[in-house]
Parts: structure tokens; C-alpha cells; sequence
């Protein structure tokens, strides 16, 4: 039988990359984002490519729970639920300057909406022994100068994957955080880094890959993606 997956923030970036990595393998998919043009046409795209089954959510990941049962009807119209993908985010700059307003969304969207997704695909992660795995950052590790409210999102997410890995690991189900540094999507195009300079999307497929591989006896809790470029730069001014 086909395995599930329910990725968020599907339509684009990472999200975007792990469905179609997931799609080539002969998963099944539930695509969970907000522009509806933009999902339903990959979820045609992978249909057509790969024939596989592919649902799609339509809706803000700020107000997730509004479609906690739209989500439960499909992963058991799909059979379960085997891996469940946080790619969902924003970006916001600043620190001391990041707007109230801002700092909210942040947490909302980083944080809040990912618990709370979590949360209504967990008794069919359960079931199925399944893995969990966060799309955090390397701000999740390391605060930086200008971005200190994405930074605090990203810290948060990564205390709250930790904590669940350590809740969840009687159950069976696998929680993994990835932190990757400036990733190649239109998120990371301001960091004036050339492309090939990033870490390409297909990376974090990979690791998502090299996760499922290994036997149960493993706990990963977190893997760290850094750019070379910029670990360069800052052993020079070390």
C-alpha cells in the first residue's frame, strides 16, 4: 500500500519540492495551502506525472483547526497517515524594530498553526508509527542581528519539536526538526547568496529521505543544513 504524506505550505518553496520528491516515490498526498490556484494545479501536475492520489486543503494555517475535519476525512479517505511534513512559514525582519503585529504572525504561522496541525493528525501519526518532521532554520539555533522575531518563532519551534520527540517516543512516532540555513526558494532570494551558494530544496528532500531509511533503533532530533559559503565567511573573520 502506498504511503501518506500531509505536507504544509505545499504550494511553494520547500513545501513544493518535498511534494514532488514525496509524489516520485508513489506516496499519496494531502497538500495543505492557502492559494488555491497554485496547489490544485500541482495537485494535477503530480496526479497526471506520478498516478497517485493527491488531496488538497485550502486554508490559512493561522486558522487551521477550522479544517480539522476537512483534514481527518481525507487522511481516511486516503487510508492513514504515514509522514506529516511542517513547511508552512513566514519571514518577517527585524528585532528591536519587528512590529507587534508582525511578531504575532510570526508565531502564529511558525509555531502556533504547526502545533495545532499536529495535533489533528496525531492519532493517525499514531497509528501508524509514523514520522513528524519541522522545517525550522539555523535562526532556531542562533539568534542573528536583524532577524531576532523570526529567530524567536524558529527557537520556539524547534523546543516544542524537541518536546514532542520526547513525548512521543514511547509511541513510535519519529520527530525530526531540520534547520536548514538560506535555502534556495523566493524566501531566501534577498540574501544576495547566488544559487548555487544555497542549499537547493532537493536537500532538505533528501534528508527527509535519509530519515524514512534508517531502522527504528534511531533517534534524530534534529539535523543542521549550513551554507558553505557562509560558514567561510564567518571562520575569515574568526
Amino acid at each position: 500500500m502506498n504511503k501518506v504524506a500531509l505536507i504544509s505550505g505545499a504550494n511553494r518553496g520547500i513545501g513544493k519540492a518535498v511534494a514532488s520528491s514525496q509524489a516520485k516515490q508513489g506516496t499519496n498526498l494531502i497538500l495543505v495551502a492557502r492559494n488555491q490556484l497554485e496547489i490544485e494545479d500541482l495537485a494535477y501536475t503530480l496526479r497526471s506525472q506520478h498516478n497517485i492520489k493527491v488531496a488538497t486543503i485550502i486554508c490559512d494555517i493561522r486558522d487551521i483547526t477550522e479544517s480539522s475535519d476537512q483534514i481527518s476525512a481525507a487522511i481516511a479517505q486516503m487510508g492513514g497517515l504515514d509522514i506529516l511534513v511542517h513547511s508552512a512559514g513566514i519571514f518577517h525582519y527585524g528585532t528591536s524594530i519587528v512590529a507587534q503585529a508582525q511578531l504575532s504572525e510570526l508565531f502564529d504561522v511558525n509555531v502556533v498553526g504547526a502545533q495545532q496541525l499536529t495535533n489533528i493528525c496525531l492519532p493517525d501519526i499514531k497509528q501508524s508509527n509514523g514520522r513528524i518532521v519541522f522545517i525550522s532554520s539555523v535562526t532556531g539555533l542562533q539568534g542573528f542581528a536583524p532577524v531576532g522575531g523570526y529567530a524567536a518563532s524558529k527557537f520556539a519551534l524547534v523546543g516544542y519539536a524537541q518536546s514532542l520527540a520526547k513525548e512521543l517516543l514511547e509511541t513510535g512516532v519519529k520527530v525530526t526538526t531540520l534547520c536548514p540555513d538560506v535555502v534556495n526558494t523566493d524566501m531566501g532570494k534577498p540574501s544576495g547568496l547566488a544559487d548555487e551558494q544555497m542549499i537547493d530544496p532537493q536537500d532538505i528532500c533528501t534528508s527527509i529521505d535519509y530519515l524514512a531509511q534508517l531502522s527504528d533503533a534511531v533517534v534524530i532530533e534534529q539535523i543542521t543544513l549550513k551554507c558553505r559559503v557562509i560558514e567561510q565567511m564567518m571562520n575569515v573573520r574568526k
